[in-house]
């Protein structure tokens, strides 16, 4: 792998691919093939300055667990991009399994992740250390293994990673939030947590977990976390969980530090989403200059400002896509905001590349537009789960689950 910085782009991250004016377009950038070669991308990407992607697969691999895969672009154009598998989990007692959540980095290009499966059952945590210059093999580390209990349970989101190396998730199952279950798949279970794991203290190996929070369900609470947290200036979580409410359609919710570093998080259920409106996000917010937070239910694509007003910018109808909640949005420097849907589309149900546009000239609507509309394998892509990245010409890459050549899922890049 050449020599780069990685950064997560969860919006625009500037200057790091090369820039090309093209028509308006969409190319399938690679067609994973199972087996050894890993499959069924359900995460999104994760980019570095010199235009390398990188990415997990929820299955295959050389022992058929699931795989990090790295796609170094091709040094002329119209050639292939070439893939590389940087690590395929082992599964068992030792290893994790199946991961569905992207990948972040620290400084130093090392890569950190979650893995649903694997270990006790219930999920790891994972480091792939980038190799020393001279070297080409990433070592990985299990960070971290779930037991199901209090600790939780299913890590299914993206980390989040702070300034001081602490890595922040979710867990969609576990905890130990009274006596209050949710159901899942028809099963009681603990309605999950937010935990927060803190590197090795001084002359100790073992990272430790702390529980910020244990989700009770019910009408009162979140249940079920699936979605990447954020965080504001002031070190306040923000998130999405998939049931809890009046309705058990879904909340947005917020988990703030205590003063001085001591004590208890607070947790705070900011929206509880309504009849008819919206249901069971599963999606990661995103947060504008002025604290107003954007995101996407099963049906909609919705805002949310500070003082709680809750506004439907957009309710999806099929032709225009359908089932947005799985991918957050990102936006670009003119506030345009950017996503996928995982079925629908104009004569289709592969799944669409779709851009909302804020009002403009006085007018209070935003307008909805269509991209790209996924015709599924052999030629393109299908059933993208994952939230897009942007590169400063703003060409937007990410997955699908399926399609491609092999209807193993793909990597796709879209020009407008």
């Amino acid at each position: 792998m050449r020599p780069s910085c990685l950064c997560a782009m969860t919006g625009l991250c500037a200057a790091l691919f090369a820039s090309s004016s093209q028509a308006s377009s969409e190319s399938i950038l690679y067609s994973f093939k199972g087996g050894a070669d890993g499959g069924l991308p359900f995460a999104g990407l994760l980019a570095d300055s010199a235009g390398d992607l990188y990415g997990t697969l929820t299955e295959g691999g050389s022992a058929g667990s699931g795989a990090v895969f790295e796609l170094i672009p091709p040094a002329k154009a119209n050639k292939p991009w070439k893939k590389k598998l940087l690590y395929s989990f082992k599964g068992g007692p030792k290893d994790g399994a199946g991961p569905q959540g992207g990948l972040v980095a620290d400084p130093a290009g090392n890569l950190y992740g979650t893995t649903v499966g694997g270990g006790s059952g219930f999920g790891a945590v994972f480091e792939l250390i980038k190799p020393a210059p001279s070297k080409t093999a990433w070592k990985e580390k299990v960070l971290y293994i779930f037991n199901g209990g209090l600790d939780g349970s299913m890590p299914d989101g993206t980390l989040l990673l702070d300034a001081s190396g602490n890595l922040y998730g979710t867990t969609s199952e576990g905890g130990g939030g009274g006596v209050t279950t949710c159901i899942v798949a028809n099963a009681p279970v603990y309605c999950g947590t937010v935990f927060k794991l803190t590197p090795p203290a001084p002359h100790t190996k073992s990272w430790a977990e702390t529980i910020l929070y244990s989700f009770t369900g019910g009408a009162n609470d979140a249940a079920v976390p699936r979605a990447s947290l954020i965080v504001n200036n002031n070190g306040v979580l923000y998130g999405t969980t998939e049931y809890g409410g009046p309705f058990d359609f879904g909340t947005v919710f917020s988990l703030a530090p205590p003063a001085g570093g001591q004590g208890a998080w607070t947790e705070s259920v900011l929206l509880f989403f309504p009849a008819g409106e919206g249901v069971a996000p599963q999606s990661t917010l995103l947060m504008d200059n002025f604290s107003n937070l954007y995101g996407t239910s099963n049906e909609s694509v919705f805002e949310l400002a500070p003082g709680g007003q809750y506004s439907v910018l957009h309710h999806f109808q099929g032709q225009d896509g359908a089932y947005p909640g799985y991918a957050g949005l990102i936006t670009d420097a003119n506030g345009n905001l950017f996503s996928t849907t995982s079925a629908g589309g104009f004569n289709s149900n592969n799944g669409t590349v779709f851009e909302m546009m804020p009002p403009v000239g006085g007018q209070t609507a935003w307008t909805q537009t269509v991209l790209h509309t996924f015709v599924g394998n052999p030629t393109d892509g299908q059933t993208p789960y994952s939230p897009l990245i942007m590169n400063a010409a703003q060409a937007l890459y990410g997955t699908t689950f399926n399609g491609g050549t092999y209807n193993l899922g793909a990597v796709f890049k879209f020009v407008p």
